[in-house]
């Protein structure tokens, strides 16, 4: 085929370089595709003589979409040039196999993982030296990837590490001088490794391959050029090897390159004044040191685009220009405006600045939903912010549209990751109720038992095991779920039978096989065992046992499915580096999984709706859509933070020659600049995230002054409508106010055993009632209740009680030592660990004091005749016959009568809540005279106390002599009235009706909707 035969004849230039662009706002794949249709269709044959070069695998495949999209319907059939990763930015892309065939000569590349765990072994040797800080595998594991990040620097920027050795430590913050010394080491010995292991750094092959092409199609280095035509398109050649392959290959009669919109438009004054942070910096950079200063008069635009820049480019152009050439700002836009049209620049340009997070999520997830309203139309979000994409791929679920994020789901949050961290935090403890339980109720667990019979068998355990904890072991949880009247030292519940929500009933035969089932498993982690491969391998086996089915094995449900697949492959790539990895024990091994299977993303498999894509900036680079929704434009998001790495200063990269951290806010601008310039395109930020304000993009705020100079915000500017939008879109009609619940049930259904204490809970919360002893709902006790809040006063309780019953006469030497012994057989019986122990025991010995103070004046007075014990009185009022129960914690018998005593470890009463909110002791009283106790005869009333057993000066409430015989008249005179008030059908049982004597939170506020109604005032009032 001569020259003028040739499909690429009119591009070939013998004095410049085969350079070409495709600007911004244009499509990048369809242009090229539909070009190379157009020079090939006398023959298509040959064009599957054409390799193209593109930078990611995305990219890849949407130019295969491409052709499809413009090819001719009448034709046949076409053969599609190769089309193939180059790998500068695609990290996971396979090389193209020309490259791979130059490979031989190459040492093999390490795995991403052998990588990491060598490196993360080098940061423990170097904690154990002292270089840096001690730290555990889980923290050596983040620090090597840290670690990985500046070794990809040095060898895609071909940086060798002897730079480091001309770092002068003098000139630098002192604190730099032990990394320095640390990077060093590691620098030293991580060629050696590799050396030792005859294997090549991943980042090092992918360089040292593209450098092995350039040479082996490079004429000046000997190579041989290819015979067909080969095009390097969509890269900005950030990594050097490839910028080198790019200058080769546009200077081969048969080579071409085209960049990603590069700006023809800025005048040469504004071009030479960019910097780092600018969108052209990158592709300047490119011209300017990989092409020989070419002029970007020499780039020429790529056959089919548009030879005029759209009003949009210019606008664009001037809202990025360098900052240093903004002097003149205000010229260059009347300069525009003069000679194009803002109108037509901002046709199909729309800004959305949501107030929260959420509502940009929804904001976005509406404009998708709307598009595919038109038919054959298509939506892209561009974002790098990733809770963003998630937030919005849910919210698309409302409408039943599945989209897919290109960034996938982190392996650790899938159902099958997340139950494997379940698992292995069980496993470190088995008797914890709260991992033993979240385990069990993980969808993919069934422990070999059958699907319906799993539920209830859940239930079951879940009733059992809240509370306080069970004691240590798979004995603590038979003792637990055994029953039993005495199954917990310091039982909670209290003695009413109304009120007591356990049972002395033991769990059924399937609960107790599911615990041995469960033992059985729990005994495949070996605590002596020391070995990563073990605790791996045990691990790995519960897991699998624990997902089984009555009919199907674990390892088929736990390895099935999306992430399944994704966690055998990483799990089988763990067992295969475990000799890189330290001895552990098994909670080391635990805390460390996390972090061993960070990294590892789970994407979908092409599920998501066909016209809907989520992507991140760096794979949309490419892309095209009906729609392009720029989202997240926050400064710190979109771009992010110049941040530098964990090792190097700023002028420490700098004096090795290692790029700018301006250089990524400059990627990141060309990214938007590349999506800004779609036809149709929407900006969205959230001016809020989280309980912060945020700062909107950079790029946003020129733009947005630009419009605000020339009064066309508000045609862009779509905030509002949104807004409404989303307000239509959950708007539920008028709302209902609701009010408090007022339930009336029929007398006969009403309560007529009440405790005393229940009697307070009548004044102050007469539906907390209603609720436990009509509904018969009783609250479920929380899990691992904290001993110190759940069951303090009854540690308490029991000490005193004993001591009481031991010595009711005399009181012996050395109380303290008799009642810290007391407590130490106590703290045995109950299971209290060791830490609640030590923070008990700090106040113990100052209420040993006190009580044995208290004791020896009581018996001076009298002896103990009631020691926690239990008292009814019967009465009838009103025609209906009522009791009344109480336990006394002590009464003692004085010569003036008895004398009733209450302990209490929280607040006490005061005189005027005793005497109006908190009858407990004046009924009790009651009861005792009118002989409800079988311990003591019904006598006259001496006073009762509440007394605090715990606090410097043990404050007391105490009523003695007449005053405490009136308040118990009165109190059984209110007590009369309280019973017949609700003993009528139409007195409802109100929540919380009294303001000022409200409980701060009730067991059954939820219930009673309490929230909704008190906000709206309705809160009733005294009755």
């Amino acid at each position: 085929m001569n020259v003028r035969q040739h499909p690429f004849s009119d591009l070939q230039c013998t004095d410049t370089l085969n350079l070409f662009t495709i600007p911004s706002g244009q499509p990048f794949l369809g242009t090229l595709a539909r070009d190379l249709l157009q020079r090939y269709a006398p023959d298509p044959s040959g064009l599957s003589d054409v390799t193209i070069y593109l930078p990611t695998r995305r990219a890849v495949r949407g130019l295969m979409d491409a052709f499809l999209a413009v090819c001719p319907p009448d034709n046949k059939s076409v053969l599609l040039p190769l089309i193939r990763t180059l790998g500068d930015l695609d990290e996971e892309a396979v090389p193209p196999a020309q490259m791979l065939a130059l490979a031989d000569g190459l040492p093999k590349p390490l795995s991403t993982i052998t990588r990491r765990l060598s490196l993360a072994q080098f940061v423990m040797k170097a904690a154990q030296n002292g270089q840096v800080a001690r730290a555990g595998w889980d923290m050596a594991l983040a620090s090597a990837d840290e670690l990985a990040g500046l070794l990809d620097s040095f060898y895609a920027e071909d940086i060798a590490f002897e730079a480091l050795q001309d770092l002068v430590p003098a000139q630098h913050a002192v604190h730099w001088d032990k990394t320095l010394s640390f990077l060093k080491v590691v620098t030293q010995i991580w060629p050696e490794y590799l050396e030792k292991q005859d294997a090549a750094d991943p980042a090092a092959y992918r360089r040292d391959l593209i450098e092995t092409f350039r040479c082996a199609i490079d004429p000046v280095e000997g190579g041989q050029p290819p015979k067909h035509p080969i095009i390097i398109a969509g890269s900005t050649g950030s990594m050097p090897a490839v910028a080198r392959l790019m200058r080769t290959v546009a200077g081969l009669p048969d080579g071409f390159v085209i960049l990603p919109g590069l700006d023809l438009e800025t005048d040469d004054q504004a071009w030479q004044q960019i910097e780092d942070p600018h969108p052209q910096a990158g592709l300047k950079h490119l011209l300017d040191h990989h092409f020989g200063n070419v002029a970007r008069s020499e780039v020429r635009l790529w056959p089919g685009c548009d030879a005029a820049p759209t009003d949009r480019q210019k606008l664009l152009s001037l809202v990025l220009r360098p900052a240093e050439a903004t002097a003149d700002w205000l010229v260059q836009l009347d300069k525009f405006t003069s000679g194009a049209s803002l109108a037509k620049a901002l046709e199909g340009v729309s800004l959305v600045e949501a107030d929260t997070s959420y509502a940009e999520a929804k904001a976005v997830a509406m404009a998708m939903r709307e598009t595919l309203t038109h038919p054959d139309r298509s939506a892209l979000l561009v974002t790098p912010d990733r809770e963003l994409a998630r937030r919005v791929s849910l919210i698309l679920e409302r409408w039943n549209i599945a989209v897919d994020d290109s960034a996938g789901v982190p392996f650790a949050n899938t159902p099958c990751g997340n139950f494997l961290r379940l698992v292995i935090v069980w496993l470190t403890d088995p008797s914890h109720p709260v991992s033993l339980l979240s385990v069990l109720k993980h969808p993919l667990c069934r422990a070999g038992f059958s699907a319906p019979d799993w539920p209830g068998l859940v239930s079951e355990l879940d009733f059992r095991l809240r509370g306080l904890r069970p004691g240590v072991g798979f004995e603590g949880l038979r003792a637990r779920c055994a029953g039993g009247p005495e199954w917990d030292a310091l039982d909670t519940a209290e003695d009413e039978p109304q009120e007591g929500q356990r049972t002395t009933q033991p769990v059924s035969v399937q609960a107790q096989a599911l615990l041995d089932r469960l033992e059985e498993i729990a005994g495949l982690v070996q605590q002596e065992d020391q070995s990563v491969e073990a605790f791996l391998t045990a691990h790995l086996q519960a897991a699998g046992q624990l997902a089984a089915t009555e009919d199907e094995d674990g390892r088929q449900r736990l390895w099935s499915g999306t992430d399944g697949e994704t966690g055998a492959a990483f799990m089988r790539s763990l067992y295969e580096n475990t000799d890189l990895m330290p001895d552990l024990d098994l909670e080391q091994y635990a805390d460390a999984f996390p972090a061993m299977i960070a990294g590892a993303p789970v994407r979908g498999k092409g599920r998501g709706h066909p016209r809907l894509q989520i992507l991140g900036p760096l794979e949309a680079r490419l892309q095209h859509a009906d729609l392009v929704i720029l989202g997240g434009l926050n400064e710190g998001t979109w771009p992010d933070e110049a941040r530098t790495d964990s090792f190097l200063s700023r002028p420490m990269r700098e004096a090795i020659g290692l790029p700018s951290p301006e250089r990524r806010i400059g990627l990141a601008a060309h990214d938007f600049a590349q999506g800004a310039g779609s036809p149709s395109v929407l900006l969205t930020r959230a001016k809020q995230k989280g309980r912060a304000p945020t700062k909107p993009s950079r790029w946003l705020v020129r733009l947005k002054n630009i419009l605000t100079a020339t009064d066309t915000l508000n045609s862009v500017d779509r905030s509002a409508q949104y807004r409404a939008w989303d307000k239509a879109l959950d708007a539920k009609g008028a709302a209902r106010l609701c009010s408090s619940p007022r339930p009336c049930p029929p007398a006969d259904s009403r309560p007529t055993v009440l405790p005393v204490t229940k009697i307070e809970k009548l004044l102050r919360d007469p539906y907390h009632i209603y609720a436990l002893y009509i509904l018969g709902l009783k609250k479920l006790e929380s899990f691992d209740l904290d001993p110190d809040r759940a069951v303090r006063g009854r540690f308490y309780h029991s000490l005193f009680a004993r001591f009481a019953g031991d010595y009711p006469e005399t009181t012996p030497d050395h109380p303290e030592s008799i009642l810290e012994n007391y407590a130490q057989d106590l703290f045995a019986k109950a299971n209290v660990s060791e830490e609640v122990q030590v923070y008990w025991r700090a106040r113990m010995q100052e209420s040993f004091i006190w009580f044995a103070g208290f004791h020896a004046d009581t018996l001076k007075r009298g002896k103990p005749i009631v020691i926690e014990g239990k008292g009814t009185y019967s009465f009838t009022d009103a025609g209906r016959d009522y009791t009344l129960t109480a336990r006394a914690d002590r009464i003692d018998q004085y010569g003036e009568g008895a004398f009733i005593y209450d302990y209490k470890t929280g607040r006490i009463p005061s005189e005027k809540q005793d005497a109006k909110f908190s009858p407990q002791l004046q009924l009790t009283g009651l009861i005792l005279q009118n002989g409800g106790f079988a311990e003591a005869p019904a006598d006259r009333i001496a006073g009762y106390a509440f007394l605090k057993v715990l606090g410097g000066n043990n404050d007391k409430t105490e009523v003695v002599d007449d005053q405490a015989r009136e308040n118990i008249l009165m109190a059984e005179e209110k007590l009369r009235d309280l019973l017949s008030h609700y003993s009528d059908p139409s007195t409802p049982y109100r929540s919380q009706p009294r303001p000022f004597y409200r409980d701060d939170y009730g067991d059954y506020d939820h219930l009673a909707r309490r929230p909704e109604w008190s906000a709206e005032g309705d809160e009733g009032g005294d009755e």
